[in-house]
C-alpha cells in the first residue's frame, strides 16, 4: 500500500477484476474498459516525466449539487453530481469518477474512464443528504407517463458515516478553489481513511493527493483534510457550498426525450410563465401528450412541447413531420399564446393545411 496522507488517507492499489459486475452506468464502458483491463493486469505503468510536470485539474472543485436516484439509475447508485470533467457516482460502497471524453464540443462520441475509489476494509453507515436545496428535477422520457420522474431533489453535501470509529467523509459541492470533500469526526485527525484504487488509467500518488492521467489531461484528487474545529463560517450544518458564496440557484430542471437523438433549439414563454420549446427528434417513443400528432414519422421530425412554469408537468407535447427529414430551428408565440415554429424540411408530405405553398421542390423552408 502507499501512503498518502497517513493520518488522513492512505491508498492501496487494487486490480480490477475480469469477471467484477460493473453496473449500471458502468457497463457502457465494457467495449473500451477490455483493454484497460488487460494493462492493469500487466501492472499500471507511472507516468512519463514530462507529463507529470503538467498542470493537473483538480477534480473534485466545482462539483454540482448532489441529484438523488430515484430511478434514473439502478439501485446501486444513491447520488451523483455534474462535474466539468464528467460524473461522481456515490454508491454505498464506492465512489465512482467517471470521465467523460469528447474529440470536440459538439461531439456526439464519447469516451469513458472510470475511477473506483472503494472503502476499505469497512463498511459504511448512512449515506445522508446535508444543505438541501430548492432545485427539483424531472425526468419526461418516453411516451408512458408511469415511466416518468417528478421532483427529484438535491442537496449541497453528501455525508457518509461511520468510515472508521469517529470518522465521517463529507462530499460538497462549490467552485473554484473549494475542497470538493473532507473528514469529520473525532478521529478525522488520527484514523486513516483508508481507500482503494481501482482503475485502467495511469495514475501516481504523493503527499498531496492522487495524480491521474487522462484522456483530457492530467486531474488532481487532493487529500481528504480534516475540516478546521470550530469553523462554522459557512452556516449551519456545515459548508453549504465549500466555502464559495452562494450567487445563483438552478430553480429547475428536466429532461425531456426518447430513446434516440432529441435536439432542442428555441424556447419561449408564455404570458403566465409556461414554457414552450421546439427542436427535432429521431425518438420513436418522445412524448407527445394531447399532440396534433402523436406518432413519430420517419427519418427527423419537428417536435414541439409546452411545460408548466415549474418545469414539473408536460401539458403537450406534438410532433410535425413527413417521410423525410424536418427540422424545428425558431419558436415565437403570438399575442394569444399559439406557437409558431419554423425550420426546414425534405418531406413532400410534411402537412401545409391553408398553406401559401403546398408542393415542395428541393429542400424548403417550413412554417406551421
Amino acid at each position: 500500500a502507499q501512503s498518502w496522507f497517513a493520518a488522513t488517507v492512505s491508498w492501496q492499489r487494487v486490480r480490477p477484476r475480469l469477471g467484477e459486475k460493473w453496473g449500471d452506468p458502468m457497463k457502457r464502458l465494457i467495449a473500451i474498459g477490455v483493454v484497460g483491463l488487460v494493462v492493469c493486469i500487466l501492472g499500471l505503468s507511472v507516468f512519463a516525466a514530462n507529463k507529470t510536470t503538467g498542470e493537473a485539474t483538480p477534480a473534485l472543485e466545482g462539483l454540482s449539487f448532489f441529484v438523488k436516484n430515484a430511478g434514473q439509475y439502478g439501485p446501486e447508485i444513491l447520488y451523483y453530481a455534474e462535474a466539468p470533467w464528467g460524473r461522481l457516482y456515490v454508491r454505498d460502497s464506492d465512489l465512482v469518477l467517471q470521465f467523460i471524453h469528447k474529440a470536440s464540443s459538439d461531439s456526439k462520441v464519447a469516451r469513458l474512464s472510470n475511477v473506483y475509489l472503494r472503502f476499505s476494509g469497512t463498511s459504511p453507515g448512512e449515506v445522508s443528504a446535508e444543505g438541501i436545496e430548492g432545485t427539483r428535477f424531472n425526468i419526461f422520457r418516453g411516451k408512458d407517463p408511469e415511466g416518468w420522474i417528478r421532483e427529484i431533489p438535491t442537496c449541497g453535501r453528501l455525508r457518509i458515516r461511520g468510515l472508521s470509529p469517529g470518522l465521517d467523509l463529507v462530499l460538497s459541492k462549490g467552485g473554484p478553489g473549494a475542497p470538493g470533500w473532507w473528514v469529520e469526526g473525532p478521529a478525522a485527525t488520527g484514523t486513516p481513511l483508508k481507500l482503494d484504487i481501482e482503475t485502467a488509467l495511469s495514475y501516481q500518488t504523493d503527499t498531496k493527493g492522487l495524480l491521474l492521467e487522462t484522456l483530457s489531461g492530467l486531474m488532481a484528487i487532493d487529500t481528504p483534510a480534516p475540516w478546521p474545529a470550530g469553523n462554522d463560517a459557512l452556516g449551519e450544518g456545515g459548508r453549504s457550498s465549500g466555502g464559495i458564496p452562494e450567487t445563483q440557484q438552478l430553480l429547475w430542471g428536466t429532461y425531456l426525450g426518447g430513446s434516440s437523438g432529441d435536439d432542442g433549439q428555441a424556447v419561449a414563454v408564455d404570458s403566465v410563465g409556461n414554457i414552450v420549446v421546439a427542436g427535432y427528434t429521431e425518438s420513436t417513443n418522445i412524448p407527445a401528450p394531447s399532440g396534433f400528432d402523436q406518432t413519430f414519422n420517419l427519418q427527423t421530425d419537428i417536435y414541439v412541447a409546452k411545460l408548466s412554469a415549474n418545469g414539473s408537468q408536460l401539458l403537450w407535447g406534438t410532433y410535425l413531420g413527413g417521410s423525410s427529414w424536418d427540422y424545428g430551428w425558431a419558436l415565437v408565440l403570438d399575442a394569444d399564446g399559439n406557437a409558431v415554429v419554423g425550420g426546414g424540411t425534405y418531406s413532400s408530405d410534411i402537412p401545409t393545411p391553408g398553406g401559401y405553398q403546398q408542393t415542395r421542390a428541393g429542400k424548403a423552408m417550413y412554417v406551421a
